[in-house]
C-alpha cells in the first residue's frame, strides 16, 4: 500500500478550491472569496493546521488537543489563524460549547473550587454523562478555564461546507475520498471536468442544497425506524422539504426519497389522513401506490380505484404498474366494477434434491449443473449489467454538462433521470448501430482491459472474466441483448435487480437462465417481472427449487 506524504490532506484540500475557483469563481459569495484569499495568503503550517480542524467531526478545539506530528509549532500556527480571523476563541460564559470538550473527571476537578455543596459535587461523578451534560447545562453558566487553557472555535466552517458542496454535488461525500483513492483501495474511471460541466448555476440553486442538507442533519439519524420522531416532528419537517425550492431533477428526487421516508412513518404511526396529505406531496414512486392503499383503509374504494387507473395509464414503472394491476383488480372485484383479468405468468419450473455442500444453495445447484457436464456460473445481475456497463461505457461517462463535477464519481449525475439518454442521444445511436449483426466481443474485451478495476456503476468486476464475457457474447444470441438492453434503459434504478442466479451454456451452443430457489423461498416481483419479460423475447430461463437431501 503506498505512503501517502506528511500533508497529503493539504494537497487534497488546494485540489477542492482550484476546482471550486475554477467552476463556480462567480457564484461564490464574498464571505467565501475573502476565505480563499486569506487561505492561500497563509503559510503552510496555519494551512495544514485549518485543513487538519476543518476535517474533524466537531468546530470547537482544546489547544492541548491538537497535537500534529507534521506542524512543528501548533502556537504560531493558531495565533496566525487568529489573527485573521479563521477561528476565534471560545468564551468561558459559552458553556454549551465547552460541555463536550472535557471528561467527566475533568468536570468534577474544574467543579470542586466553585461553592457548590460537596453532596451535589459527589453526585454528579456517578452520574451518565448524558445526565452530567444537562445538569451542567441547567446550573453552570461560566467554565473556569485556567490561565493556560485556551479553547477555539472555527470561524468558517458554514464555507467549508459550501466548497464541499460545491465540488462534491453532496454532503455525504468529504475529503477522505482523496485518501482512498491514493492507497489504492477504489479507482474512479477518467472522465472529463472542465467549466460547463458544472452542476450549479445559480446562487439560488446552492442555496436550496444547503437547505435542503441542513434540515436532513435535524432529521433523527434513525429516521427510517418506527417511532423515533413524533408525529408534529414529522409534518413539519416534511412541510418544510416542500418549502424547499427544487431547483433541478437531483434536488428533487433527494426531497422526494426523503418525504417519502417520513411519510412512510407518518403512516406506520397509524396517522393515514396525516400520512395521505405528505405523500400528496411526492411525485415519485411509490407515493401512489401508498396513496391507493390508504384510500382503500379509509373507506374511499373509488377514488383508490380511480388512483389505481392513473398509474397504469402514466406510469414508466413496472413495478408501480404491477401494483396498479393487482390492486386495482381485487379492488375492483370487491366493488362490482369491470376490470381487466390478470394472467400470472408461471416460469417452466424444476425441483431437485442436493446435498447440503456447506455453500451457499447457488453453488450448489452450480454444482449440480457442473456434475452433468455443463458450464455453469453464478452470475446473478453481474453478467447482464457488466455487459451493458462495458458495451455503453463510452456514453455512461461521456462530457455532459453537469454529469461529472468531481473527480470521485461512481456514476453520473443525472444517470437515473428521464432526459439522461436523451442529452446523449448521438452517442447512443452511434452505439447502437453497433449491436447489428452480433454482440461486438472484441470491443467488449479492450474495455475490459483498459477498464478492468476502475469503478463503474454496473460492473462488478469480482463476477467477470474474458472467459465467461466471450462464451456469454459467442452463445446468447443479438436480440436477447438487445432485449435486456431496453428494458434496462427504460428503467434503470428499477431494473438493474432481478436477473437468475446462474447462466447454464448447453452442448448445443444455447444457454438457459435459472434462478434457484431454496426451500420455502419464493419469486420476488422484479424476478418474476423479468421472467414474464424473458418470456416476452423467448430468452430461455426457468427456476430451480432446492430440496436438502
Amino acid at each position: 500500500m503506498p505512503e501517502l506524504p506528511p500533508d497529503y490532506y493539504l494537497q487534497n484540500f488546494c485540489c477542492v478550491l482550484d476546482l471550486v475557483e475554477d467552476q463556480y469563481r462567480d457564484l461564490l459569495s464574498e464571505a467565501e472569496s475573502d476565505f480563499v484569499k486569506k487561505f492561500r495568503d497563509l503559510d503552510c503550517e496555519a494551512k495544514m493546521l485549518l485543513v487538519r480542524m476543518l476535517c474533524r467531526s466537531r468546530d470547537v478545539f482544546r489547544r492541548q488537543k491538537l497535537q500534529y506530528r507534521e506542524i512543528s509549532d501548533v502556537d504560531l500556527a493558531l495565533d496566525r489563524l487568529l489573527n485573521v480571523g479563521l477561528v476565534k476563541k471560545v468564551l468561558p460564559t459559552q458553556v454549551d460549547l465547552l460541555i463536550p470538550l472535557f471528561s467527566k473527571s475533568e468536570w468534577c476537578q474544574k467543579l470542586s473550587p466553585l461553592p457548590i455543596d460537596t453532596a451535589i459535587l459527589n453526585g454528579l461523578k456517578v452520574k451518565t454523562r448524558p445526565e452530567l451534560d444537562r445538569w451542567l447545562a441547567e446550573n453552570v453558566h461560566a467554565i473556569p478555564h485556567g490561565e493556560s487553557e485556551l479553547v477555539v472555535q472555527l470561524a468558517v466552517q458554514d464555507i467549508f461546507t459550501v466548497l464541499k458542496l460545491l465540488f462534491f454535488g453532496n454532503l455525504h461525500q468529504d475529503l477522505s475520498e482523496f485518501v482512498v483513492q491514493d492507497l489504492g483501495l477504489i479507482r474512479y474511471p477518467n472522465y472529463q471536468i472542465c467549466a460547463e460541466s458544472r452542476m450549479f448555476n445559480s446562487r439560488r440553486q446552492i442555496n436550496s442544497y444547503i437547505d435542503y442538507y441542513r434540515l436532513l442533519d435535524s432529521i433523527s439519524l434513525d429516521v427510517g425506524k418506527e417511532g423515533v420522531a413524533s408525529l408534529v416532528e414529522l409534518n413539519d419537517w416534511i412541510e418544510r422539504l416542500s418549502e424547499i425550492e427544487a431547483g433541478d431533477s437531483i434536488l428533487a428526487r433527494r426531497l422526494d426519497r426523503t418525504k417519502l421516508t417520513l411519510a412512510r412513518q407518518v403512516e406506520r404511526a397509524g396517522e393515514l389522513h396525516s400520512a395521505l396529505a405528505s405523500y400528496e406531496k411526492v411525485i415519485r414512486p411509490p407515493a401512489r401506490e401508498r396513496r391507493a392503499r390508504i384510500l382503500a383503509k379509509l373507506d374511499r374504494q373509488q377514488e383508490s380505484l380511480d388512483l389505481c387507473r392513473e398509474i397504469l395509464e402514466k406510469s414508466h414503472s413496472d413495478e408501480e404498474r404491477g401494483f396498479a394491476s393487482q390492486f386495482g383488480h381485487r379492488l375492483a372485484k370487491r366493488m362490482g366494477q369491470s376490470w381487466d383479468d390478470i394472467e400470472t405468468y408461471r416460469p417452466e419450473e424444476e425441483r431437485v434434491s442436493l446435498d447440503n455442500c456447506g455453500e451457499s444453495v447457488e453453488e450448489c445447484a452450480a454444482g449440480y449443473f457442473r456434475a452433468r457436464g455443463l458450464h455453469c456460473a453464478v452470475v446473478e445481475n453481474a453478467l447482464f449489467l457488466g455487459v451493458f456497463g462495458l458495451f455503453y461505457w463510452d456514453l455512461l461517462y461521456a462530457a455532459v454538462p453537469g454529469a461529472f463535477t468531481h473527480p470521485f464519481q461512481l456514476r453520473a449525475h443525472d444517470l437515473y433521470e428521464d432526459d439522461f439518454l436523451v442529452r446523449r442521444a448521438s452517442l447512443f445511436c452511434a452505439l447502437e448501430k453497433d449491436l447489428v449483426q452480433r454482440m461486438p466481443l472484441a470491443r467488449l474485451i479492450d474495455t475490459f482491459r483498459r477498464h478492468r478495476g476502475e469503478a463503474n456503476a454496473f460492473v462488478d468486476w469480482r463476477a467477470l472474466d474474458e472467459d465467461l464475457l466471450s462464451r456469454a457474447c459467442t452463445v446468447i444470441p443479438l436480440s436477447h441483448w438487445r432485449a435486456v438492453f431496453t428494458r434496462l434503459w427504460s428503467n434503470l434504478k428499477e431494473n438493474r435487480s432481478g436477473f437468475p442466479d446462474l447462466i447454464v451454456f448447453d452442448r448445443e451452443a444455447s444457454y438457459t437462465l435459472v434462478e434457484v430457489k431454496a426451500p420455502n423461498d419464493k419469486l420476488q416481483k422484479n424476478q418474476q417481472r423479468w421472467m414474464e419479460y424473458f418470456s416476452q423475447y423467448n430468452i430461455p430461463h426457468r427456476v430451480l427449487h432446492v430440496n436438502w437431501q
